[in-house]
């Protein structure tokens, strides 16, 4: 994991590094009359976030009142996000990752104190049960194999709000579309495009009310 600083402003906690890896940091405590939108309770990463990700909470009796394999999604203090304010107390958690790239892994567990309970505001995030992820290709073959027939990106949840746009070199729009479903076959006004480098702009938003995204980048065409 690469090594950068980083802090989830705004709970009232105490960092202990000593409940898990060095570069994830998880508050011992969580004031929910504070809380907003960006300080629900989870784990803070100094590096990427993992590609497998499960973090779990339980109370006192052992039933799960929270779970998710979504890095982005904290506990609002409510029984999966949902219904029926959690009392304040103590819980017990437990995280289990692992990143691809170095073939890190980690499992730890932990208690957090919460220092209030009080009615809290559902967002569209807190009820999403895939990962807003994106993978975008980098090469498109449209020679009739059936693989990489068409190039579009890869989310882990339907996208809000997408549209996609592809350039040739000069700057020339030759594809766009509003369906993530519908890729780019390769072919400019039904003919199939040369072989070069070609430009796309991806926008979307993962969730209602979630930030507009836009990426650039490239993919190559081959035959």
């Amino acid at each position: 994991m690469k090594f950068l600083f980083t802090l989830v402003a705004g709970l009232l906690a105490t960092f202990a590094s000593s409940q898990c890896d060095s570069a994830i940091f998880i508050p011992e405590k969580f004031n929910w009359l504070a809380m907003t939108d960006s300080t629900r309770f989870k784990p803070g990463f100094a590096a990427d976030q993992p590609d497998r990700y499960e973090f779990i909470i339980h109370n006192k009796w052992g039933e799960t009142v929270f779970e998710t394999t979504i890095p982005e999604q904290g506990w609002n203090g409510l029984r999966n996000n949902r219904t029926g304010n959690c009392e304040a107390g103590t819980f017990l958690w437990t995280l289990n990752c692992e990143w691809k790239s170095d073939s890190t892994s980690v499992f730890c567990m932990g208690y957090v104190t919460c220092l209030g309970s009080r009615g809290v505001k559902v967002t569209p995030l807190d009820t999403i049960q895939c990962k807003p992820s994106v993978y975008v290709p980098n090469a498109i073959t449209p020679n009739g194999d059936g693989i990489n027939e068409d190039f579009r990106p890869i989310f882990g949840c339907p996208p809000k709000n997408y549209s996609m746009l592809i350039f040739d070199r000069w700057g020339n729009l030759v594809f766009e579309t509003k369906d993530v479903y519908k890729g780019w076959d390769g072919t400019i006004k039904g003919s199939p495009a040369p072989m070069d480098i070609y430009v796309w702009q991806i926008s979307f938003s993962f969730y209602e009310g979630d930030k507009k995204r836009e990426s650039i980048g490239h993919v190559t065409l081959l035959r």
